[in-house]
């Protein structure tokens, strides 16, 4: 009954939501209908809804439209646009600017009016559209008593998941009007890998599948629990539409020059705003990654080639267990393969399953069981020192209860310094393994391990030290992945360095019985006799 009731609701606010004439809105305030991806997105039924992706896609102008036409259309529709200070919404081009700019003629008719002490549009109608700011995870709590009908963050990529998911809770009405969550933004900052995640490139058991178009497919997420299930509630539906500035018609005909000032942009920067990539960004950690090169489908794996394991600790936050497989059929260095993962996912970005060690070790004592019935031995591989140390209390650590079931592991290397130099190890086996065209590089991640393939490619960098990435990312399959590369990559020996004329010489003159390095007055000794010029000088000056 819960289930069917919910169902008719939705539908009930879906078609309210679904006759507005936004054809006829565009040309009453504008002058010009919507461009198309405009109109799709304006049509969008989704509960959460992605615009943008690129520069110059018309966010502003598209976010603030949607919201009139909602509060036009809808009496007592109430809306917010977020950014995350009032500056930021109050700047030239911005949204306060832009909307009175637009509703100037309905104020005339007063069908509208500003409030700037409250930074508040209210319709006659009774709707508002509200500005508000959240800098920091400490200013959601400001909205604790508000309820907003449809909820617009402009350049979510500066949003922690936690603030977007916690604004996500203030979205309720009690009339039958649709809700929804709208976050516009471009590739990059702290935001891009839950965002990256969450519309873009959703994990497999989240999509299975397959990644969404960006053309506004509605999907729903497959990730209810039990409880969810049992009351028969239905997944919030997303979609990503990507505007782009060669889609925004507007742009491009009233300045074309900006297309060209796009394309003067370094090439991660370009990829970013002018491409809309979401797989390189600038100041990430890893901008060699290509999801061509470095993932691959799963495959039988040859008995002969090696494996071990590696493990990054964690019970609030993931764990990560990596298992690995060295190619010896590949050339030296030997390629690494990244086969099977165990990641202690707790349904969101960052966020633990809260595992035991002992839960931990039963999955992996499971798995090579498994193994072990194909003549496979996985050896011990390098893990989290934190596991080694035990608490205050004196009762065993974390190793020691893994112990217990028969999982044993290595202290991995977790010195200052092997921070930076596994980093650069890594950085190598990204690359490929020589030189010959299409070779591969000496470390590929079969494609069923989807944490590590959603979290390593989009670590950035520490902005206070450019030579390590940022520990307040979500890095845990980092670190587990930089434990094997550390461990298995023997230190390439050094080639001797051919020897310059003045070794050689040295070496020569040091052969006879007489040889002294330096005499006064620059001269050298050599068989008895004395000559002149610098020491190690080819020709020596004549016999004085």
């Amino acid at each position: 009954m819960l289930a069917e009731s919910l169902t008719q609701e939705l539908k009930a606010r879906t078609q309210s939501h679904s006759e507005i004439d936004w054809e006829g809105l565009y040309q009453e305030l504008l002058g010009y209908p919507p461009y198309e991806k405009q109109l799709i997105f304006h049509k969008c039924q989704a509960d959460e809804i992605m615009y943008g992706g690129a520069a110059g896609g018309g966010k502003t102008t598209t976010i603030d439209m949607h919201m009139i036409g909602r509060a036009r259309h809808t009496p007592g529709f109430h809306g917010a646009i977020f950014r995350r200070t009032y500056p930021e919404l109050e700047g030239e081009g911005s949204h306060i600017p832009v909307t009175r700019e637009l509703l100037a003629p309905w104020v005339n008719k007063g069908i509208c009016n500003y409030n700037v002490s409250t930074h508040r549009w209210t319709f006659s109608n009774g709707s508002t559209i509200s500005f508000c700011h959240c800098k920091d995870e400490q200013d959601i709590t400001t909205y604790n008593s508000i309820q907003f009908a449809a909820i617009a963050i402009d350049e979510a990529r500066d949003w922690t998941y936690h603030m977007y998911t916690y604004l996500l809770s203030r979205l309720r009405t009690n009339k039958k009007i649709k809700t929804q969550m709208i976050i516009a933004t471009n590739p990059g900052g702290r935001g891009m890998p839950w965002i990256r995640a969450r519309f873009v490139k959703p994990p497999p058991e989240v999509k299975p599948d397959g990644l969404p178009d960006t053309m506004g497919e509605v999907w729903v997420p497959q990730t209810l629990d039990d409880e969810e299930q049992r009351l028969g509630l239905v997944q919030l539906s997303r979609a990503f539409i990507q505007s782009k500035v060669t889609d925004n018609l507007i742009m491009m005909r009233n300045n074309p020059r900006y297309l060209m000032n796009l394309r003067q942009l370094p090439k991660p920067t370009r990829s970013m705003l002018l491409d809309g990539s979401w797989d390189v960004y600038a100041g990430q950690a890893f901008q060699e990654w290509r999801d061509n090169e470095h993932t691959c489908q799963p495959f039988e794996i040859p008995v002969h080639w090696e494996r071990f394991r590696t493990m990054d600790w964690g019970y609030q936050r993931p764990y990560c267990v990596l298992f690995w497989a060295i190619d010896t059929d590949s050339p030296p260095p030997f390629r690494l393969y990244c086969y099977k993962e165990f990641y202690g996912w707790g349904g969101e970005p960052d966020k633990g399953s809260q595992e035991t060690p002992i839960e931990i070790a039963a999955k992996i004592v499971a798995f090579e069981a498994q193994e072990r019935k194909k003549d496979v031995i996985v050896y011990p591989g390098p893990a989290d020192r934190m596991i080694f140390s035990r608490g205050d209390d004196g009762g065993p650590s974390k190793a020691e209860q893994m112990a217990q079931l028969g999982v044993t592991w290595l202290q991995a290397d977790q010195s200052p310094a092997s921070r930076t130099s596994s980093k650069m190890l890594l950085h190598w086996r990204l690359k490929p393994l020589n030189d010959e065209p299409g070779a591969r590089p000496g470390i590929v991640f079969f494609r069923s391990c989807v944490h590590t393939i959603r979290t390593l490619p989009m670590l950035p960098l520490d902005e206070n030290k450019p030579e390590d990435i940022d520990q307040k990312a979500e890095d845990h399959a980092y670190d587990a992945v930089r434990y094997a590369v550390q461990y298995r990559t023997p230190i390439p020996e050094e080639k001797p360095q051919e020897k310059t004329w003045v070794q050689l010489d040295k070496e020569r003159l040091s052969a006879t019985r007489e040889y002294v390095e330096f005499q006064p007055m620059g001269l050298f000794l050599v068989e008895g006799r004395y000559h002149g010029g610098l020491f190690g000088s080819r020709e020596p000056d004549a016999v004085l």
